[in-house]
């Protein structure tokens, strides 16, 4: 096994270990917005305060979305991240050529879960907008995700 491959491992497990509590936390609560987002939401105020960035950063949701997909490119998250718009107050989140995806999309083949970067983009939603948002599962390929981010009614 080469260099490559041994350092995919971590994300793999990362990646797998999130999965597998957001399926858990699913079928105990029925969905996982109100355990993972304020936590989240704590998290990233704490990274902020030690490493002053911040990850929810912006007036606007268009700033904010642009802030945080400045940051996982140039932290080599991800070679592509963008934010369309596809009406009213809904974004599609879209993650190209992601890190922690290989080789974890191929194997695991999630279905019925949240990319934990799209649970952070919805968590920048919440805080810029002051709108709780739906839960969504995340449509996941080989080196990506997409996921819808939109409001509660």
């Amino acid at each position: 096994m080469g260099r490559d491959e041994l350092s995919s491992i971590p994300a793999a497990v990362f990646h797998t270990v999130l999965f597998a509590y957001q399926k858990a936390l699913k079928d105990v609560l029925g969905s996982g917005h109100a355990a993972l987002v304020p936590p989240v939401l704590t998290v990233i105020k704490k990274i902020n305060e030690e490493y002053h960035v911040n990850l929810a950063e912006g007036e606007t949701l268009n700033e904010a979305f642009d802030n945080l997909s400045r940051i996982l490119v140039d932290t080599g998250i991800a070679s592509a991240v963008s934010f369309e718009k596809l009406g009213g107050n809904c974004y599609k989140f879209i993650i190209n050529d992601c890190v922690f995806a290989d080789p974890t999309h191929r194997l695991l083949q999630p279905e019925d879960v949240t990319c934990p970067l799209a649970i952070l983009a919805m968590v920048v939603y919440e805080k810029i907008s002051g709108k709780k948002t739906k839960f969504t599962y995340s449509k996941y390929t080989e080196k990506g995700t997409e996921t819808i981010i939109e409001p509660l009614p």
